[in-house]
Parts: structure tokens; sequence; C-alpha cells
């Protein structure tokens, strides 16, 4: 059996400045100090940086928080009370690199930048082993946007989270599933997150590691800024796809460096979602979608917020001859709030025809007409069975769920529902959509396997492994869903 490890050639660069705004109770006086843990702050070994547990969740050095300055080999201690360990498992340890520290590798640091590692981190690889690198921050990243958007986590601080047990167990589970999702995506081992790269000798992870800082560095920056600008910047990562496969399509187009972003205004009901692509220098960039939006909850005073979004999609599309346009299209949406250990969540999203326009400026929402409707995208989870359409009007035409106004999410969340949308029923549609994914995830001896199949059958079967790693396999034979076929990866080879 064949598994595969992703060279590190190609991670995530995570802007770790998001200033929450918990207060400094979490100070626990005059406890003595019982334990303490160490580790290195690492891009290459980084020499005069500020190492801190953040207590008050924060995302800056506060007195009273346990702190080091990394020594020449970017070596760190923290003495810790009982109850500043406890909060190992509540907030995150930070790096603070400021202009002047020492790069081991490339000298002295000209700007400044953050790296962050995860709750849970400490006390999972043992209190000697904490290493800071852009690779934790990476994973860090991921758990933080899940945290911020569905708990306010950065409302609370280390004794008020500790002091919530639902919430500290929210954090572990996002923080199992942030790992996941980041050994998924780049297929690198739990071990390799966390590990010191440089003392293991990894020569390719060890020179990418000095080009991230460039992404670093920027999103340090330019959080900073939308933050003093009144923005709740929930997601800013700046991802280096040169030299990966996973992002070929971008490399192929030119663009060694692709930005994801999402916030709102702290005064306004807005949100903003993104994603632009950047030459190496970053000095030609390119928006290939951005989602504007203004929201309302439907379900005021209820548990269970109902939203409705309206706003507009810009996007970046390409013809046949290779030339590039910007489009806008209106859209409304329909949602409920996703939580990620009930997800239990629909959503409903109409969307008009996109039309050129010659500048972001001229992409405005304006009175939404359902006669201009040409799409709709249709999504259910249902815990651990996913399913997702699309419908457009000039193929199959458009779905029995536009005899709803967009606004009656109980009639429209009960139609999808009397659909077969089942990962145990047959996939027949009255109309037919233009493309259609169902998913199951299931969970055995430790693994996590997840099949999927569309409209032309079975696709693949992933295995993921406790270590992180995971293995593709296809279907030994053709079946009529809902039956299910058994699947090797010998069976890959043959497509």
């Amino acid at each position: 059996m064949n598994k595969h490890f992703l060279p590190p050639l190609v991670l995530s660069l995570i802007a770790t400045s998001i200033v929450g705004c918990g207060d400094s109770s979490s100070d626990d006086g005059e406890q003595p100090i019982t334990t303490s843990i160490s580790g290195k702050a690492i891009d290459g070994y980084i020499e005069g940086a500020t190492v801190f547990l953040d207590l008050n969740n924060n995302g800056v050095e506060d007195d009273g928080e346990p702190s080091a300055i990394t020594d020449s080999s970017g070596g760190y201690e923290l003495a810790l009370s009982d109850f500043q360990q406890q909060c190992l498992e509540a907030v995150p340890i930070k790096v603070m690199v400021p202009e002047g520290a020492v790069d081991l590798d490339t000298g002295v640091v000209e700007e400044p930048y953050m790296m962050t590692i995860a709750p849970n981190s400490a006390t999972d690889n043992g209190f000697d082993n904490v290493h800071i690198t852009p690779l934790t921050s990476t994973a860090w990243q991921g758990m933080y946007s899940l945290l911020a958007v569905e708990h306010d986590y950065s409302k609370y601080n280390c004794e008020q989270i500790l002091e919530n047990q639902e919430l500290l167990e929210q954090i572990r589970v996002v923080y199992d599933q942030a790992l996941f999702d980041m050994s998924e995506a780049y297929n690198l081992s739990k071990e390799q997150i966390f590990s010191d790269y440089i003392a293991s000798n990894d020569p390719e992870a060890h020179a990418l590691a000095v080009k991230m800082v460039e992404g670093l560095q920027r999103s340090f920056r330019e959080t900073t800024e939308l933050l003093a600008k009144g923005n709740d910047v929930w997601m800013y990562q700046y991802i280096y796809t040169a030299g990966s496969p996973e992002y070929s399509w971008y490399v192929d187009r030119g663009f060694d460096w692709i930005l994801d972003y999402g916030m709102n205004n702290s005064t306004s009901t807005g949100e903003v979602q993104g994603r632009e692509g950047f030459i190496d220098d970053f000095s030609v960039s390119q928006t290939e979608w951005k989602r504007s939006v203004v929201f309302s909850n439907l379900a005021e005073g209820e548990s269970e917020g109902i939203f409705l979004k309206e706003g507009t999609y810009l996007r970046t599309e390409t013809d046949e001859q290779g030339t590039d346009s910007l489009t806008c299209e209106l859209l409304v949406n329909i949602e409920d709030e996703w939580e990620s250990t009930n997800r239990d969540f629909f959503r409903y999203e109409r969307s008009t025809q996109p039309s050129i326009v010659n500048s972001e400026e001229d992409c405005k929402f304006e009175q939404f007409d359902n006669a201009l409707v040409v799409r709709e995208f249709v999504a259910r989870d249902q815990n651990d069975q996913m399913m997702s359409m699309e419908y457009q009007i000039d193929t199959t035409g458009l779905s029995s769920l536009m005899q709803y106004d967009i606004t009656e999410h109980t009639l429209i969340m009960s139609e999808i529902d009397s659909w077969n949308i089942a990962w145990s029923q047959q996939d027949s549609f009255a109309p037919m959509p233009v493309w259609m994914q169902k998913s199951l995830v299931e969970y055995a001896d430790g693994k996590t396997i997840t099949t999927t199949r569309d409209l032309n059958g079975y696709q693949k079967r992933r295995v993921q492994y406790p270590d992180g790693t995971y293995i593709d396999e296809c279907p030994d034979y053709v079946v009529t869903p809902p039956e299910v076929p058994s699947f090797s990866q010998e069976a890959c080879e043959l497509i």
C-alpha cells in the first residue's frame, strides 16, 4: 500500500495578527511556577523574536503574560503556573518577529511578521518540542477561521474559555479538523506539521520557509491596516502556489501567489470574501473572484440564525482564446447557521446572467428580479452526508425552488429535503441538475473514509490515516447508485 507524502513545496502563508477583544483578566497574579514549555521559532532559526502565551487572546503581548526572547538558535522557554498550563488548551502561543530580529538564514529582519501555534499543540506534541513555524501558522489559521465565525472566539480570554466547557470542547474539535484539512490538502503527517524541519534535514521545506516570509510580512502589514479601519478580519491568507500541483491552474496563468480573504466591517452588515492572484514580486494582481453581500437575520430572537444575503459576484473569466474578462452577476442567498460539530445545514442561492464590466466599481447590486435568474446553487449537509448541485436555465432549466420567495426558508428547506439528497437514495431528480455531488464520511479503526459520487457515478474514495496521510482508491467496477462498489488503488491505475 503506497501512502503519499506531498513534498511541502506549497504552504499557506497566514495572517496571524488578528486582534481580538478579550480583556486581560486572565492574569493569574502570584501563582507559583510549576512547569515550562520550550521549542524554537523557525523560518530559519530566528533570534530576537518574542514568544508569548496570549492569555487574553488579543493577539499582542500584555503585562503578566508568560514570554521569552528567542536565543541565537531560535530557542525559547516559557515558565508557567498551573493555571497558565491549563491555558495551553484554550489560547494560542504567538511569536512576534520584529524588525531587527535575526533570521539565521537571511540575516536581519527588515519587516515584522507574526507566527502562531494553536491551542492543544503543546499538550499533544510534548512540552519540549513546541516549535512555531509557518506550518503551525497554517494550521492555526484554518482553526481560527472556524472559531471566529462560529463561536466569536476572539471575544474570550483564557479564564472565560476554561469556564466554558462547550467552547473548550469546540476548540479541540476544530483543532483536529484543521489538522485533518491541512493534512488532506498537503498530505503532511501531523509530525511534519509540528516538526523542526531544519533539524530533520528537509531542504525543500527549509528553502520554502525563506520564501514564505514574504507572504507572512504582507499578511501582517495588510491585516493590521484593515483592523485599524474597523474591519473584522476572519480570513487573510497568502498561499504560495509556485511548484504545487494543487495550484497548477494558477501557476499556468502566471500567478505564484494567491490571497484568500474574508472580512466584515464592525459598523455594518456587509461581508466580503474573495481571492486574488499575484505574480512572484506582487507587482501585478488579478481578481479571481470577489463576493460582496449585505445580510440580515430572518430568525431574530431564535436560537439559530437564518441569513438572507444580497450582493454581487465579481470574477475573471477566460475564453477559449485565452482572453480574460471581468464579469459581474447579482445574487441572493438564503442559508442557516453552519456549525462544525452539528452540520445540519442548507444553502440556496440564485444568481443572474454575468455581464462584462470594466472595473470592480461597475459591479453594483440593484433590485433583484427573479425573472433574470439563470443559475441556482443548492447545498445540503446532514452531518456525515453532504450534497451539492447546480441548475442552469439554458440547459435543463431551473428547479422547483423557484416557486418560493427567497425569504421562505422553511418551505425551501422542506422542498430540498423532499428530493433524493440522501446517500442511500438514487441520484435522480426532476429536473436533473447540471452537476451534482454527494459525499459520505465514515470512521473505522481511527481512519476517516470519504466516498464521493456525481451524476456519472462513483469517483473515488479517500482513506485518511490517524497520522494525516491518505491514499486514494477508485471503484473496481461500475454500479448504479446507491449500490456501492468495492474500491482499490489498483483500479486508479487503470483510469
